[in-house]
């Protein structure tokens, strides 16, 4: 199975940054990977990331993006600036400060129309990682490399074996109980 939806943070996991906001435009790419913004400062995306959204695109899922970031202008100048925006579908961006992501995945679900066990997030935080399950996704960890084909084969294994599982829960449920 793969998931309908995959959702991504931004911070430390699309890109080696923590605060886009500290960022200033105009963004120039440097090259596929790295955009040096309007005072020298540079920003990588962690090098599978074009091939990831490509991928993942290609086989008919859905991306969005779910980050804590007070700066969605930046933030989307940074994702047409790395060519990964028209990857994205558009009204499952979801750039803005909040207490946590449950507002984001709410409104990602309502815009989607997606169920929360259909998607798959990924964050560098444990917190929020706990926080996607909290809703009923998947949800994986991604380390401080950023996002990888590694990590992206193991959230989806982890996505296809928590359906192989509801899947057998809920045949096991129908059962008729033996008498």
């Amino acid at each position: 199975f793969l998931p309908k939806l995959v959702v991504f943070d931004l911070d430390k996991t699309l890109w080696d940054s923590y605060a886009a906001e500290q960022t200033f435009p105009p963004y120039t790419r440097l090259s596929c990977n790295e955009v040096r913004d309007g005072r020298g400062q540079t920003v990588c995306i962690a090098k599978d990331t074009h091939e990831i959204m490509k991928s993942l695109k290609s086989r008919g899922v859905e991306i969005g993006i779910a980050s804590l970031s007070p700066s969605f202008d930046k933030c989307s100048a940074l994702l047409s600036s790395f060519n990964i925006k028209s990857y994205i579908t558009p009204e499952l961006i979801q750039i803005r400060q909040e207490l946590n992501k449950i507002p984001h995945f709410r409104r990602i679900q309502a815009q989607s129309k997606i169920a929360f066990d259909d998607m798959l997030f990924f964050d560098d935080l444990l917190s929020n990682v706990r926080t996607a399950r909290s809703l009923g996704m998947a949800a994986t960890h991604v380390p401080q490399a950023g996002i990888s084909f590694p990590v992206l084969i193991a959230g989806l294994s982890a996505f296809d074996d928590r359906r192989k599982s509801q899947s057998a829960l809920g045949r096991w449920l129908l059962r008729p109980a033996k008498t």
